[in-house]
């Protein structure tokens, strides 16, 4: 039996109309795989402890600044916005540090406990529980920031998160944010 070689699509700039890269998509047991280690790191992080979220999710946002340059180039490549490719990471930056400030105080907001007026001998604790993974399908236009946004709240919330990046616009560097 001959093994199938893997799938390759071609990738238009649109600067110059040409394809000039192309892409070998995942197979479908290589994202299963993946999303099976997501699942089961998943719960660590859920259950970590927000100050934690909070520090790996600054340790993204020193990446995103320490690579700034690149993130700009290749999303203005794909995307021809030169820009909307120039103020995405800044938007991704300042949503995380957003997000790192409000956190707090949007998760005690939510944390409820008390008696049931209606029923007085009914007690309740509110128990937020993180999706074990959350998927994001990438747009082509302005792909690291209409991405990232969607994945910042669900990575605070302590979800696992996939990202499918359009084919259309795949050239953009993309790290996980994996917890250590």
């Amino acid at each position: 039996m001959t093994a199938t070689k893997p799938r390759q699509l071609p990738v238009r700039n649109p600067r110059t109309g040409l394809n000039d890269t192309y892409i070998t998509p995942a197979s479908a047991g290589e994202i299963r795989d993946i999303c099976q280690r997501l699942r089961a790191a998943q719960p660590a992080w859920g259950t970590a402890p927000l100050a934690y979220r909070i520090g790996i999710m600054q340790r993204w946002v020193a990446e995103l600044q320490r690579h700034r340059a690149a993130l700009v180039t290749a999303d203005s490549i794909d995307t021809g916005y030169g820009q909307i490719s120039r103020v995405a990471p800044d938007m991704v930056i300042n949503a995380i540090n957003r997000t790192c400030t409000a956190a707090p105080a949007i998760f005690e907001r939510n944390k409820r406990s008390g008696t049931s007026p209606g029923a007085p001998q009914v007690k309740f604790d509110t128990n937020l529980k993180p999706y074990p993974l959350a998927g994001i399908i990438g747009p082509w236009n302005a792909p690291l920031m209409l991405s990232t946004l969607h994945a910042i709240p669900a990575l605070f919330a302590g979800c696992a998160v996939i990202v499918k990046p359009s084919e259309v616009a795949p050239r953009r560097p993309c790290s996980p944010v994996v917890p250590s």
